[in-house]
């Protein structure tokens, strides 16, 4: 998608399509209009959320457990299709990927729930994303060990001003949450 003035309209309903789908690898968006909003919405699928209320984490819970059956369920299907002979020249399918939320307890009646994705990379350079805080309020809470990459923005850039540390190694890893590639 690199390259098609895709603007934060557009980057809104592939965030939201982005959230029925953890099976995404790689997402390049670069050289587009995506801004500061367009980028949390290209995010926003990936974060995580803090639970405080006790209906809301009995209700994930829930879908948690849900998750899992679904998971066992499938896994159990896929032994019996393995016993069975493969016709020759029958197109292979890809699996949908069946993810589990993890939930995880903060304390004081805190609950931090995390949709698993298999994205690895998140490219949004060359896009006029401006606001350091932006960049550094979406990073903790990504996902562990993905890829943001806002080469050639103004908050990176802004970002190489106030740390200078960061032109040399390139990349910014959070403790967990998105790994940030500036350079």
């Amino acid at each position: 998608m690199w390259d098609n003035r895709i603007c934060d309209r557009g980057a809104a309903p592939l965030g939201t399509a982005l959230q029925s789908y953890g099976g995404l690898e790689h997402l390049a968006v670069g050289r587009n209009r995506i801004t500061d909003i367009g980028l949390q919405s290209l995010c926003r699928p990936f974060q995580s959320v803090v639970l405080v209320d006790q209906a809301e984490v009995t209700a994930a819970k829930e879908r948690i457990q849900q998750q899992l059956a679904d998971k066992e369920a499938a896994t159990k299907g896929k032994a019996k299709e393995k016993a069975q002979p493969k016709t020759a020249g029958a197109r292979i399918r890809r699996e949908p990927i069946l993810l589990v939320e993890v939930l995880k307890e903060l304390g004081n009646s805190e609950w931090q729930l995390r949709r698993p994705c298999e994205l690895q990379v998140l490219n949004v350079s060359d896009n006029p994303i401006e606001q350091v805080e932006t960049v550094e309020a979406l990073l903790p809470d990504g996902p562990d060990g993905a890829e943001l990459v806002i080469r050639g923005t103004a908050a990176a850039a802004a970002m190489l001003a106030r740390r200078q540390e960061l032109a040399s190694s390139r990349r910014y890893s959070h403790q967990g949450g998105w790994t940030l590639r500036i350079v």
